[in-house]
């Protein structure tokens, strides 16, 4: 949140890394059925610098 509370977004760079696996199966048991599912994930950014104008100063702080 900024110092007004409104959200903060931004673009994730070109470096940014994300990796995913995701895993469905589907049986059925005799009169059962059975399912299941499982998701993996990881996301990294790095050297990552945000410049932010000072509108009070006329300038990036």
């Amino acid at each position: 949140m900024n110092d007004v509370g409104a959200a903060l977004r931004t673009n994730v760079p070109w470096r940014a890394t994300e990796a995913g696996v995701e895993l469905m199966f589907a049986a059925q048991i005799s009169t059962a059925n059975v399912e299941g599912q499982c998701h993996f994930q990881h996301e990294q950014v790095r050297n990552y610098t945000e410049y932010v104008d000072d509108w009070d100063k006329g300038g990036p702080k």
